[in-house]
């Protein structure tokens, strides 16, 4: 069994990663790594499940949580809960009491997002999804919480978003972003990618979400097609409600200079070459051109099948085939609709 560091220096923190069982190729390889990473200096992993739908094949998750278990003494394996009790401390927490969608417009979980806020043991909580990378050392924890804890406008502390080298502008989409400190800068974006946020603060100040459709016409044709609610991305609706209330997120390198870094694309390809991509990223031989971007550069996988429009209509006709035939509905994927299917 891998040891975590001593009670005395790890963070009050849950690192929480959330997992569905179609991740396995994925998530076999870069959960360890976000282990051996970051994990060891939080208080305790929850891993979370998410089987809203059960698989037809469960095992290979299953005994990869179990083998993870067995080498990492901190980490707890939770499936992730649906129940009454539950959808009605996400709607009284963050939807004013009111009905709210499972899903966004793409079938990307809400509920499944925030029911882990319930379960985690300690006051701090960062998340992770399971394909993130991690660049950069520990521990980060510590001065990520004295970030967050010493300005008020901050509610959330991500790692830099992609590697960068020390001194230089840190932005995105030609977007410069203000710096508070050394390698730490003032971002006005919400990611649910990852990020470190202080659960009791966070709920009260980001409760009564507004929902909203997505803004572009094909996003809403999409789920029109697909049959998922018309809402937009949790982290939009989040963003709304940051820059309502005058507030940010800060990216910090901190003294180990950790930085994400995030596979887009989930091809055949990019995943059989994901062990050495984690052992490029974890010995920091990272080329030039992938410098200051948070999305897998070409050029440390050379030519990958990246898809194209064609396998966009293909997943959206198989979206349409999956609907008919299981009969999913917007309605269906609704908080409300659980209780009033009950006996």
């Amino acid at each position: 069994m891998t040891e975590v560091r001593s009670k005395k220096t790890r963070a009050p923190i849950t690192m929480q990663i959330s997992v569905s069982d179609r991740d396995y190729d994925c998530a076999k390889h870069v959960i360890p790594h976000q282990l051996r990473t970051l994990g060891i200096h939080a208080d305790e992993v929850l891993i979370s499940i998410n089987r809203f739908q059960r698989p037809t094949n469960q095992e290979p998750l299953d005994q990869l949580m179990v083998q993870l278990s067995e080498e990492f003494d901190n980490v707890r394996v939770e499936e992730v809960e649906y129940s009454e009790q539950c959808r009605k401390w996400v709607s009284d927490s963050f939807f004013d009491g009111s009905d709210y969608p499972l899903f966004d417009f793409k079938g990307a979980p809400i509920h499944a997002f925030i029911e882990p806020f319930t379960k985690a043991r300690n006051p701090y909580l960062f998340r992770l999804e399971c394909d993130m990378l991690l660049g950069g050392e520990g521990p980060w924890f510590h001065e990520a919480i004295q970030l967050l804890n010493n300005h008020d406008d901050v509610i959330a502390v991500n790692p830099i978003a992609g590697p960068r080298r020390p001194g230089m502008a840190y932005h995105s989409g030609g977007y410069e972003f203000p710096e508070i400190s050394g390698e730490a800068f003032k971002v006005d974006l919400f990611t649910t990618r990852n990020h470190l946020i202080e659960i009791e603060p966070f709920c009260a100040t980001m409760g009564s979400l507004q929902l909203t459709p997505p803004k572009r016409l094909k996003h809403r044709v999409f789920t029109r097609v697909a049959g998922y609610p018309m809402a937009d991305h949790l982290e939009i609706l989040f963003q709304n409600k940051m820059r309502n209330k005058g507030l940010l997120r800060a990216d910090l390198g901190g003294s180990g200079g950790l930085w994400t870094l995030h596979p887009l694309y989930k091809t055949p390809q990019v995943l059989s070459k994901l062990p050495k991509l984690i052992s490029m990223v974890e010995s920091g031989d990272i080329p030039d051109a992938q410098v200051g971007l948070y999305d897998l550069h070409q050029s440390l996988l050379g030519e990958t099948d990246r898809p194209v429009r064609a396998h966009e209509a293909k997943r959206l006709g198989s979206l349409l085939i999956d609907r008919l035939f299981s009969g999913r509905s917007s309605h269906g994927l609704r908080s409300s609709y659980f209780e009033q299917s009950k006996p």
